[in-house]
Formats: C-alpha cells, structure tokens, sequence
C-alpha cells in the first residue's frame, strides 16, 4: 500500500554543500517527497550538490517503493553532465529499504560537469538544468531491508536538525516523552 502525502514520510532539512556553484533556483520541496532544483554549470568540475533528510514522522516503518530521477538533460549534455542520488555516505539507494518510524534516513543530491571533459569540447554558453527527484513509500509489509547509512539515524538524537517547513532546530535534549528544541536561527 502507497503511502499518501501527509502520512508522515517527507523531505526536510536541504543544506547545501560548502563549494557548489550558485544556483539558479535553490532546492524546493514540494509535495512532502519531491524535490526540484535549477543549477547552470559552466565548466568541467563544477558541481552543485545537497542534502536532504527523508523523514518518517508517521505511525508505521516506511520502505523506498520508486526513486524517480528528472534530470532534463539531452543527449548532448548527457556527455558533460552527471547527476547522482546516493545516501550520504555515497551507499546506492535501492527499492525496500527502510525508513523505521521516528527516524531519518539522509541522501545526497550531486549534479556535475564530469572533469574529463576536453576544453575545446565545453560548449560556449552555459545551459539551464532543470532536475527532479521524486520519492515514492509503502507501508513496509516486514520485507524492508535497513539501510546502511552509518547507521539509521534516531530523528531525536541530540545535536540533530530538525525543521519544519522553514524553521529549523537542533535537539537539544530527548527522553521518551520530551523533546527539547533550541531555534538554529535566533
């Protein structure tokens, strides 16, 4: 059974990686487990890459049914370009794997110009890309196998983010019945 929007999965928290070019338009979450950039890259090396917290606030464990990738590229740009969605320790996503109620799983977004581009292939003027990634989750039906993501994350271990819509915060302490939240942005 398809887990709808609302029934606790969701994308949260994108923090971008020291290093990567400006955007055109930052990563946005819509519909709880999508996201949509817009980044141009100019020469080989250049990248822009994130993260994103996928989140199981829901009643039940969660597993991965589809990960839809939308890069938009052509075939041409297929030659300079590279985008990859992997955990953040660089593990492969693959379908059933879990997200367990009340914790997180944190994936890597990394769209690229390769570097063994030649000069004299780079084409004269940069091009928009437009990319997607879409998650898609069931309800895990005790088939879901645990991710390897050093370890699944407790989503109220203290020093975590947590946000909800824009506002985030660190945990600051946990117990079985209290979470404490101080405001990252005071």
């Amino acid at each position: 059974r398809r887990l709808v929007q609302g029934n606790g999965v969701k994308i949260d928290n994108v923090v971008v990686t020291d290093g990567s070019v400006s955007p055109i338009k930052e990563p946005a979450v819509e519909n709880e487990t999508t996201v949509n950039f817009e980044v141009a890259l100019n020469l080989p090396g250049d990248f822009y890459e994130f993260t994103v917290d996928v989140v199981n606030r829901g009643e039940y464990d969660a597993k991965l049914g589809s990960l839809v990738e939308t890069t938009g590229f052509t075939t041409e740009q297929e030659q300079y370009f590279e985008h990859t969605v992997t955990y953040q320790n660089n593990e492969p996503i693959q379908v059933n794997q879990l997200v367990k109620k009340d914790e997180f799983v944190r994936l890597k977004s990394k769209v690229e110009y390769k570097e063994d581009v030649e000069i004299t292939q780079v084409p004269e003027s940069a091009k928009t890309l437009k990319l997607d990634i879409k998650m898609n989750y069931d309800l895990d039906d005790g088939n879901g196998i645990i991710v390897d993501n050093n370890g699944v994350y407790d989503l109220y271990k203290i020093g975590n983010v947590i946000c909800f819509d824009t506002e985030c915060f660190y945990v600051i302490s946990s117990d079985n019945n209290t979470v404490t939240l101080l405001s990252k942005y005071n």
